[in-house]
């Protein structure tokens, strides 16, 4: 006989709860880097190998972390280069080849996916901190950083060539090939090249009420449409180009600073920040919704994706994880419906994913949590799905990957409404 288990799934304003299904969160708990460290960028080269760099108080300093599956396990490489220092940056070209770079004056390279290091000195420049770093392969490779230094190599770093400074110093830079580029420094501009880097033109930006930033992530959903993202020391703000970066639009503000943008599918963005809210847009930044990372740390420093769906992001020294880009519900109606309602899901019974359709006829707060049939939470941390929606008429994605046939209750609730629907699973 099959067993059969009762899950409920309750909105609740709020409330807390422990992790033990990863499949059916948004974002959930990884891994923890060494106590007190702070985790600065990461990158997935590969859907299986990705990467962590970062700085610790203690010695060593650098921080190098690295898994082979996925981020089930991460592996703390403890590497050895030649000056200890805190790392910043990194770009892999593939799972083998990559560099790295943080508050040193050299940069480092590995060709065996991190087991030794070349130190590559930089020459011209003492005491300089490095923000930023782009390799579009193993060859071709631009950094940047304090002072608005940047430079640029076209043979793996045997020989470097300096592009013009910035205004201040520069947070990212974004390459779409090799001869058209950007940068963003602190105090609020883009600066563009089309030619390498050996000319750059300069665009200050402002927000609609005049106040500018400093300009800390880029990226590009193709050549024309890309995004900035800043920090000033009350709001942040997106920035939007559709002409290749030859003007930007304020597309919002926030009231709290932007660290990193990360465009997947052309349209779907992913923001993060000072608090452990991700800012998610599908439809190019025209509207958003907070995506709750079950955390209690500081600043979301960096986020990527290993596929469309497949994401990663650093919170302090923890790591997180998405299979579902985050994204369980999705708005198929802006009409403000009469009646809170939560109609029967679709298909019922059902195999591998059924959908849930229900409306709000007021912005309300939604979390979802599970509940076995003892009365145990099992939901991640955070809950399934914890966001503000505005009126409208949704519909929630429930996925039974790791779920046993057997009959399940799914309880919607917001602030004052509730109402519960049976679902049936057959494998």
């Amino acid at each position: 006989m099959k067993k059969i288990l009762v899950l409920l799934v309750i909105i609740i304003a709020f409330s807390q709860s422990t992790h033990i299904d990863n499949c059916l969160a948004q974002w959930v708990y990884q891994y923890t880097a060494v106590q007190y460290s702070l985790l600065n960028k990461i990158q997935f080269p590969t859907e299986n190998v990705g990467y962590a760099v970062g700085e610790q108080p203690q010695s060593p300093r650098s921080v190098f972390l690295k898994t082979t599956n996925s981020g089930i396990n991460w592996m703390n490489m403890n590497i050895s280069l030649s000056f200890p220092t805190d790392l910043i940056e990194m770009s892999f070209v593939n799972e083998n080849t990559g560099y790295i770079c943080g508050r040193s004056i050299d940069i480092y390279k590995t060709t065996n996916g991190g087991l030794n290091w070349i130190t590559i000195p930089v020459p011209y420049y003492d005491n300089q901190i490095w923000n930023s770093m782009q390799f579009l392969d193993a060859n071709t490779g631009f950094v940047a950083g304090r002072y608005g230094l940047s430079v640029k190599t076209t043979n793996g770093g045997l020989n470097w060539t300096a592009m013009d400074t910035a205004y201040s110093s520069v947070y990212d830079l974004y390459f779409l090939n090799g001869s058209t580029g950007f940068m963003g420094d602190g105090s609020s501009h883009v600066l563009k090249t089309t030619n390498g880097g050996n000319n750059w033109s300069t665009t200050y930006l402002t927000d609609t009420n005049g106040t500018g930033y400093s300009l800390q992530k880029i990226d590009f959903a193709n050549n024309n449409t890309g995004y900035v993202v800043g920090i000033n020391t009350v709001t942040g703000a997106i920035f939007k180009t559709t002409d290749n970066g030859n003007t930007w639009k304020n597309i919002l503000i926030s009231s709290n600073g932007l660290f990193c943008i990360k465009v997947v599918n052309y349209s779907n963005l992913y923001v993060t920040g000072e608090n452990n809210n991700v800012l998610y847009s599908s439809n190019f930044g025209n509207s958003w919704i907070n995506q709750i990372v079950p955390t209690s740390q500081g600043t979301m420093n960096s986020i990527c994706f290993s596929n469309s769906t497949t994401g990663y992001l650093t919170v302090a020294n923890e790591i997180y994880k998405t299979t579902n880009g985050g994204v369980r519900i999705v708005n198929i109606s802006t009409e403000i419906p009469n009646e809170f309602k939560l109609y029967q899901n679709y298909p019922n019974p059902f195999n591998s994913s059924t959908k849930i359709k229900f409306q709000i006829n007021k912005k309300d707060r939604i979390k979802i949590l599970l509940f076995d049939i003892k009365g145990a939470e099992i939901s991640p941390k955070g809950g399934l799905v914890n966001e503000y929606l505005d009126p409208g008429v949704y519909e929630y994605l429930l996925n039974s990957d790791n779920l046993t046939s057997g009959l399940y209750f799914c309880k919607f609730v917001t602030n004052n409404k509730s109402e519960t629907i049976k679902l049936m699973i057959i494998k």
